[in-house]
């Protein structure tokens, strides 16, 4: 039998899983409320406030760019099993989108000359890996590979 931590007015004897944290109380000891009540009680706030949470939201994602990208490096580096997982199963059902995507990538590596496109290039046919090449000269051979398109383009 699970363990009672909340009795709720509207539902009832809540365990664990129907409760979440609320605060501490002046006695030292933690207070929690009825997940689901908190949840309407959410969602009522939203629809009253929706204009104003928006816009909130809106300027503080404006002035910190880079927050979902670093929300989802967080949340991938707790879990990255689940996520390959999810990527995976995406890739399986998506094959064509898959393909696409990958093409798309390829010919905008060739053209501009991505750094891991220029590394690829050099490192084929021999026993180099891409951490055995300096920047320096993947650099120098991006700077070759400009100079023969030039003049391949131009006779």
């Amino acid at each position: 039998m699970k363990e009672i931590i909340k009795i709720c007015i509207k539902h009832g004897s809540l365990t664990k899983e129907l409760v979440i944290k609320s605060r501490i109380n002046s006695k030292g000891k933690r207070t929690y409320r009825c997940k689901i009540c908190m949840k309407i009680q959410h969602k009522n706030h939203y629809e009253k406030n929706k204009l104003k949470i928006l816009s909130k939201n809106k300027k503080y994602f404006d002035e910190h760019p880079d927050f979902k990208n670093r929300s989802k490096r967080k949340m991938y580096k707790l879990n990255p099993k689940k996520y390959i997982a999810k990527s995976v199963k995406w890739d399986k059902e998506n094959r064509e989108r898959k393909k696409d995507r990958q093409k798309k990538f390829k010919t905008e590596a060739v053209s501009n000359l991505f750094k891991s496109y220029v590394k690829q290039t050099l490192v084929r046919g021999t026993n180099l890996m891409h951490k055995d090449l300096s920047d320096e000269l993947v650099n120098l051979a991006k700077a070759v590979f400009t100079l023969k398109r030039k003049i391949k383009n131009d006779t």
